[in-house]
């Protein structure tokens, strides 16, 4: 006998459209993917993973709760399942692939910038793969801690606690790539 209080429920509540949040969303979920390691070559092919998934999902979706931690929690697992599944490990994305900064500079000013950038990009890559979302999402997305918890199923107190050692291998990462050590 089906439960009729979660018929219900699931009628009066409103699922997002997918086509308007695959328009909407499409960049932010390439951002992340792109973020959590995918060579640039296989974002296109997880990127759409992430929308299947969300497809078949899209039913369960709690509407009381915003949108984009779930959809970076499942952006994650999709990058993590392909990162798992790929042939080489971990590939540290160039910087000529990642999103470049759009002001105008001068030529010095440019390529300071650019260095900066790949700069941090190579550090983010040398965080603990199961530290690593819960810092981007909260460092670069100003992602709440509470809705990264709730999005990644883990508690509040061991988000904050990956957030803080994430911050410690950013840290870590930068001053060896910038003094020339090693990590």
């Amino acid at each position: 006998m089906p439960n009729l209080e979660h018929v219900s429920n699931t009628a009066s509540r409103t699922l997002p459209d997918l086509r308007r949040m695959y328009e909407e969303y499409f960049a932010y979920v390439w951002k992340l993917v792109q973020r959590f390691g995918v060579p640039t070559r296989h974002i296109e092919d997880v990127v759409h993973d992430v929308f299947v998934v969300v497809h078949r999902h899209l039913a369960e979706f709690d509407t009381s709760k915003p949108l984009k931690p779930w959809l970076a929690a499942i952006a994650f697992r999709c990058a993590s399942d392909f990162m798992r599944r790929a042939p080489q490990r971990r590939e540290v994305p160039s910087s000529d692939s990642m999103e470049e900064p759009t002001t105008l500079m001068n030529p010095e000013a440019s390529a300071s910038a650019k260095q900066s950038h790949a700069l941090v990009h190579k550090a983010v890559a040398r965080i603990d793969e199961s530290r690593r979302p819960v810092f981007i999402l909260h460092e670069f997305e100003n992602t709440p801690i509470p809705e990264i918890a709730a999005a990644l199923s883990i508690p509040v107190n061991t988000a904050y606690s990956r957030l803080r050692l994430a911050r410690e291998d950013f840290g870590n990462a930068v001053r060896a790539l910038t003094t020339g050590g090693a990590v």
